[in-house]
């Protein structure tokens, strides 16, 4: 095993628990002691809907979590490490969009919650094939937990059943299909880095309608192909990040200054992710990490609507 991929084991391995540290939870540490204790129901869109809603606990962070619903479908792009996954509900698919512990690993919290929730069948998962490996070590790690789980829960739990049933992604793909119901059809596009990490984006169509879903580092190498209805990309406000930077500096936290550097450097602001939608020629930008109502006129103006699933959630029409 790689030092990356073994690094990645061991932040994913420490996420099976859910809840934690998050990183724009930096400046006010959160107060568990009022902690709500009812498991709340999951967000269900109507199954006609093309809907997208951020599935994050806090929607400023910058590995971002998407909950698309479209066609009684529910997916999820991107799974945070410390992302608090009580109450996700069921679903179809989940999408990694590359190998990072800060965007990727909270897959394994993911895993269980949605198996003790209820789920019979293994859940399926897209990820790119350079960490094949790995999940498939976590996974298989977990067997003898999830008969403990299984013989220790009032529950109806089948442990053969909580792991992955995955779909590699090649390194280099373009337009690769990974999910199809004929109705609803999820492609990646796939490409290496500057440091050989699989970056990964995707583009979801559903009845003649397109979004492209990116990571800050997947906007580098955008899809190809027709022009799509809506983006989607996280976006950071300048201001936000360097009073995060000064705060993990004073309290010497090297894995978060790491990560808020690697924002500052690969996540775009609010009007480079409209200049990207832009160029894309679509209509509709979604985004997390910025909701700022005085800046709409400036999208309005552009002949582009602005869509912020950090209060609500965008329908794509």
């Amino acid at each position: 095993m790689t030092k990356k991929t073994a690094l990645i084991a061991l932040i994913a391995g420490a996420a099976v628990g859910a809840g934690g540290l998050s990183l724009f939870g930096l400046l006010e540490p959160e107060d568990r002691a009022g902690a709500e204790t009812l498991v709340p129901s999951p967000f269900m869109a109507e199954p006609w809907s093309f809907m997208v809603s951020s599935c994050a606990e806090n929607t400023s962070a910058i590995a971002p979590c998407v909950l698309v619903q479209a066609g009684g479908k529910r997916l999820v792009f991107g799974a945070p490490l410390h992302n608090n996954w009580r109450g996700i509900g069921p679903l179809d698919a989940i999408f990694l969009m590359d190998g990072k512990p800060e965007s990727s690993a909270g897959v394994m919290g993911l895993r269980y919650e949605t198996w003790v929730s209820g789920r019979s069948y293994r859940q399926a998962l897209v990820t790119g094939e350079l960490y094949l490996e790995t999940l498939q070590a976590l996974d298989e790690a977990m067997l003898i937990p999830d008969a403990l789980v299984q013989m220790d829960s009032a529950n109806t739990l089948d442990s053969r059943q909580a792991g992955f049933s995955v779909r590699p992604v090649p390194s280099s793909a373009e337009r690769f299909s990974v999910f199809n119901t004929g109705d609803l059809q999820v492609l990646a596009h796939s490409r290496l880095n500057d440091r050989g990490d699989q970056i990964i984006a995707y583009r979801v169509t559903y009845e003649g309608r397109a979004l492209d879903i990116y990571s800050c580092e997947g906007m580098d190498a955008p899809i190809t192909g027709l022009s799509p209805d809506g983006v989607f990309v996280p976006v950071v406000d300048r201001v936000q990040l360097s009073e995060m930077r000064r705060y993990a500096e004073r309290e010497d936290l090297v894995a978060r200054r790491r990560e808020i550097l690697s924002a500052g450097l690969n996540c775009p602001s609010l009007t480079e992710a409209r200049d990207y939608a832009q160029e894309r020629s679509a209509s509709a930008l979604i985004t997390v990490g910025m909701a700022n109502p005085d800046v709409r006129p400036n999208f309005q103006s552009a002949g582009l609507s602005w869509q912020p699933v950090d209060t609500e959630p965008a329908l794509l029409d």
